[in-house]
């Protein structure tokens, strides 16, 4: 600041100059054009919940709400465990930024391709961002409630997207190439990046073979009282299909052409499987002579 200053009082900046300097670095340049210009610009931010998948399904539909929307978008924090005990949406705990987890840089160059600006959360204030909505302010059809009563609406912070329901599977259809897009950018930052090809040797050095086959053990507690929830809801539908394959599992990767002598490295929450289910695990999978490899110590 008071460089500028000596820089006007020396003559070597004009009063509009001075003005157009001090205003980018008191607002920022984001903030800076939209004053200079008259027009404000329409920000968007969304929350993610429950677990990884869940999560990673919000992030596309939030993204495709913000290109509907036609706002700027600030990519959200992620939880760190979104485990799902019962039937309410898992939306505390702790989050880590977006870009611990992904590569922001490259999802961001995707979606300006699609029109999608990504800006820091800092570009807007704390008070806006704090006043969230979800569709229980928007009663009707939600999606159409939002686009037309937050026209005027500088930013809006809304709720976990997938958990609204808000975007039907004809929007995912109808914007496939942006969801493509958004999948095929969605790479580990550079830190996680590293661990993954630090694991990705140790597996090959352990398995002395330059292939392998991963397969997550969906088994969790968290998993099993879904289980039991789907099955019992007394609609007179018979859904038995929940752990069809699961403890059969050396059974269905051999019907499935699974080469047995190419190693197969099982992951899963361990903590949360049960020692029955993990002895049943291994048994299939050793009836069908499958070596494998876990994280289990």
């Amino acid at each position: 600041f008071f460089s500028i200053m000596r820089l006007w009082l020396w003559g070597g900046l004009r009063p509009n100059a001075l003005l157009l300097v001090l205003l980018v670095a008191l607002l920022g340049p984001y903030n800076c054009g939209a004053w200079l210009f008259g027009s404000s610009p329409k920000t968007f931010e969304f929350l993610t919940c429950n677990g990884f998948c869940n999560q990673r399904a919000g992030l596309v539909l939030g993204l495709i709400m913000a290109k509907i929307l036609k706002r700027d978008v600030i990519l959200p924090d992620l939880l760190k465990d979104g485990t799902q005990m019962g039937t309410d949406t898992a939306l505390n705990g702790d989050r880590l930024p977006f870009a611990e987890v992904y590569s922001h840089g490259r999802l961001a160059a995707a979606l300006a391709l699609h029109g999608i600006t990504v800006i820091p959360g800092d570009t807007v204030s704390q008070g806006l961002r704090n006043d969230r909505k979800t569709c229980a302010h928007f009663p009707g059809k939600c999606l159409e409630e939002v686009v037309q009563k937050t026209k005027s609406v500088r930013h809006l912070a809304f709720g976990c997207v997938w958990a609204e329901g808000m975007i039907q599977s004809s929007l995912v259809l109808e914007h496939r190439q942006l969801v493509a897009d958004i999948l095929q950018n969605l790479q580990p930052s550079p830190r996680l990046s590293r661990l993954v090809d630090i694991t990705v040797d140790h597996i090959m050095r352990i398995a002395q073979t330059d292939s392998y086959n991963f397969v997550h053990v969906r088994a969790e507690s968290d998993w099993l009282a879904h289980c039991q929830r789907w099955s019992s809801i007394p609609d007179g539908v018979v859904r038995d299909n929940c752990l069809t394959n699961t403890y059969e599992l050396g059974s269905v990767m051999k019907s499935k052409g699974f080469d047995n002598k190419i190693p197969v490295y099982l992951t899963s929450h361990w903590p949360l499987i049960d020692e029955d289910v993990r002895m049943r695990l291994m048994v299939s999978m050793e009836t069908y002579q499958y070596d494998y490899l876990t994280e289990m110590a």
